[in-house]
């Protein structure tokens, strides 16, 4: 799907893309931030669009 959005990409370039994102995601996803959920949950997706260079739609 990166491909469609980022044709611009090599193929390693979005698969480390995508791995990247997963990996700023996961790397957080545990870690007691104080935040209350809804706003993880904004912050880890911005975060992943970002790491992928793309617009949240």
């Amino acid at each position: 799907m990166l491909a469609e959005l980022r044709p611009e990409l090599t193929d390693g370039v979005a698969r480390a893309s995508v791995h990247a994102a997963i990996a700023a995601v996961q790397s957080v996803a545990t870690y007691d931030s104080g935040l209350p959920r809804d706003d993880v949950v904004v912050v880890l997706t911005r975060s992943a669009f970002a790491c992928l260079g793309v617009e949240k739609p």
